[in-house]
């Protein structure tokens, strides 16, 4: 009976967080860019200008989690975010990033 209980809510638990993650999920497509903020910390930004919003990405470790995609390219970034402010999501985890094509 403990197993079945125990079983259950871990199931709850892992549907309230895949809803979780679809709700703070945001898509960006446009130009990736470096923004330098000290010397030991810079953040990659893409702006969408269709939305009129930006996504930005702390660089720190994550440069390889931006490939295929370099500065000046066009790319579309899909991640989930904690927080944003009024026109910029802070993304926490990329879920998929592709150069867009024109």
């Amino acid at each position: 009976m403990r197993t079945i209980i125990t079983a259950s809510w871990f199931a709850v638990l892992a549907m309230s967080t895949s809803y979780a993650e679809k709700a703070n999920t945001v898509t960006c497509t446009g130009p990736l860019i470096d923004i330098s903020l000290r010397p030991n910390a810079s953040m990659a930004v893409i702006y969408d200008a269709k939305g009129g919003y930006a996504c930005a990405v702390d660089r720190r470790g994550s440069a390889h989690a931006l490939r295929p995609c370099s500065m000046g390219h066009n790319c579309r970034l899909v991640g989930t975010y904690s927080r944003k402010n009024d026109t910029t999501y802070v993304i926490d985890r990329i879920r998929s990033i592709a150069v867009e094509h024109q």
